[in-house]
């Protein structure tokens, strides 16, 4: 999910890892923030009071897309929490390509530097992904061809007004064969 859900007056540990350059997780309301460095697992224990829900940024100037690096916690209770998480636990059981491809999206910052109208993302530091059909076609390259090695190799077609080398190098080695399939038939499945 991208947005933390949280119970209510349970202890809570967050592992957090940084693919890339160095973030903060910061929640102003709970005044806390940790710092998320590339190589290093972090931990965070956390035990909100509150129910509610609550802004989450990065709280570390940490590259072109850090401003629209957002998300929200909620805060409820613990037997809304429960429910909440049996009902995840039903969907990972029997995954919808769409949702991991959308989770992968997601969870990978993706939504940070690009547009793309099925995901609500309105990044603008790359290339607006709404248009992949598009860039395919000048490539000469197949959909489907064309994006995996967009992923893998983010130098093998620069559109025109955005440079090079801003698009982490690594989605090649860092994403699992499994995760990689997912987030490019959600693209394909995306493309207008």
């Amino acid at each position: 999910s991208s947005t933390l859900m949280l119970p209510k007056n349970r202890e809570v540990e967050l592992y957090m890892q940084s693919k890339d350059v160095i973030h903060s997780f910061f929640v102003p309301q709970f005044r806390l923030t940790q710092d998320i460095v590339p190589g290093i697992t972090t931990k965070l224990v956390i035990t909100p009071d509150k129910d509610g829900t609550y802004p989450v940024i990065c709280h570390e100037l940490c590259g072109l897309g850090h401003a629209t690096m957002r998300t929200t916690a909620v805060v409820m209770e613990p037997a809304a929490f429960d429910k909440w998480l049996k009902s995840q636990s039903k969907a990972i059981g029997s995954p919808n390509p769409s949702v991991a491809g959308l989770t992968v999206f997601t969870d990978n910052g993706c939504a940070a530097c690009h547009t793309l109208t099925a995901a609500k993302a309105k990044g603008t530091v790359g290339p607006d992904l709404d248009k992949l059909k598009q860039y395919a076609a000048q490539a000469h390259q197949p959909l489907q061809s064309f994006i995996t090695t967009s992923i893998v190799n983010p130098n093998a077609y620069i559109q025109p007004g955005y440079p090079r080398n801003v698009m982490p190098q690594t989605f090649g080695k860092s994403l699992t064969k499994q995760q990689l399939d997912a987030l490019v038939t959600y693209l394909v499945n995306s493309a207008k």
